[in-house]
């Protein structure tokens, strides 16, 4: 998953955007009552404010669309994109929603950025496209897909638990990688499993200096079950823990192979 942000993609928040609207793109709104059940429709942007914050929507149907104040979910399925926003107001027709803070794309989109003299843009707009871990053994592909089942979660806010970084699920109990720098066996450590998605995982270390933003890394076991080919990755974040906690998280996307130097 990645998160985009008005500051570092205007063009992809503009573009998203005028597509729902041109296209006619089906976006699901919900909401989460007290009682953990939930209001679904199914809806349209039929306009939007950029500038002024505003995002309008109506029902496919023509129906009310009935969502109150508080935390309002949209999930548009062709794009691969969810948000959270809350309501600005409504008719009986329309719902007027402010525009959100971040774009979350389930699909990492592959966002190529120029830096020019008004700041940071975007070139081409987004691309979707999925980032999976190098080809792997159907024995490494059961052991990754069984890590991964074990931490799926359907609780909205935790996608939205970390906007610094593209966010990932936290295991319930603590899980242990094996890990080094890439071409350095001499150094394989285990470390714990800060969490995991398709396209990255995190995970903890006590030791300052180990790793390094665009250093690559090798994964060779997960839960002690050697793969039959380490995963590749590359170092995107190392980032102090929350200060009741000691250490370091150390963020990788995964990527097909180490770049020759």
């Amino acid at each position: 998953m990645k998160n985009v942000t008005p500051q570092d993609g205007y063009i992809v928040f503009q573009k998203f955007f005028a597509d729902l609207v041109k296209q006619e793109m089906p976006v699901v709104l919900w909401q989460v009552s007290a009682d953990g059940s939930r209001d679904i429709h199914n809806c349209i942007l039929t306009s939007y404010k950029y500038d002024a914050g505003i995002l309008n929507f109506t029902d496919r149907t023509g129906a009310e669309v009935h969502l109150s104040e508080g935390d309002i979910f949209c999930y548009a399925k062709r794009e691969g994109v969810i948000f959270k926003t809350r309501s600005l107001g409504k008719t009986d027709r329309e719902l007027s929603l402010h525009m959100p803070g971040t774009l979350c794309f389930l699909e990492e989109p592959e966002i190529k950025v120029i830096k020019s003299s008004l700041g940071i843009d975007l070139t081409d707009g987004y691309m979707r496209g999925k980032i999976t871990p190098t080809q792997k053994s159907e024995r490494d592909q059961a052991l990754f897909d069984d890590q991964l089942a074990k931490i799926t979660t359907t609780q909205e806010d935790k996608i939205f638990a970390d906007k610094r970084e593209a966010p990932r699920l936290r295991p319930k109990e603590d899980k242990i990688i094996t890990c080094q720098r890439a071409g350095e066996p001499d150094m394989s450590q285990n470390f714990l499993l800060f969490d995991l998605s398709r396209g990255g995982l995190g995970f903890k270390i006590v030791e300052d200096g180990l790793f390094m933003r665009g250093q690559f890394i090798e994964i060779t076991a997960l839960e002690g079950q050697v793969l039959d080919q380490a995963l590749i990755g590359e170092v995107m974040s190392v980032r102090d823990l929350a200060p009741e906690d000691v250490g370091w998280k150390v963020g990788i996307r995964f990527v097909d192979e180490v770049p020759k130097s």
